[in-house]
């Protein structure tokens, strides 16, 4: 294997570690998040939806970690979340999950549902 092919996973894995790092730090200088979608929320959801459809993984992880800066769906009902963020990866009554995954790692979100409503959101590492 050439070095350059073995490299590739290493930068993808650094630059999503940076991304959550500026993720963090911004949601420390940001009001908590809210189960409303802002402008700038409502557009990074569907962003990631349109990009999730065309198997952009790595901005769409991106934009997911922002989204969940700014939102909360904790108290929404399961048809709201998914008419905003898209069809989930895997679901069922009791979760659904957007799953990120590039190959070497990734992300996934658990939303946890009670009576069909969001009551936990985990982000789980795939690493």
């Amino acid at each position: 294997m050439n070095q350059s092919a073995s490299i590739l996973p290493l930068l993808l894995f650094f630059s999503v570690l940076m991304v959550q790092t500026k993720a963090c730090v911004a949601q420390e200088r940001t009001p908590a998040a809210t189960n409303r979608l802002s402008g700038d929320a409502a557009k990074l959801a569907r962003d990631i939806a349109d990009r999730r459809g065309r198997g952009d993984v790595i901005t769409s992880l991106r934009d997911m970690h922002k989204l969940m800066n700014l939102w909360s769906p904790v108290g929404l009902p399961k048809e709201q979340v998914i008419q905003w963020m898209g069809q989930p990866s895997s679901g069922t009554d009791r979760v659904i999950i957007y799953r990120f995954d590039f190959g070497e790692g990734g992300w996934l979100w658990e939303f946890d549902l009670e009576k069909g409503v969001v009551s936990k959101v985990r982000k789980v590492s795939l690493e």
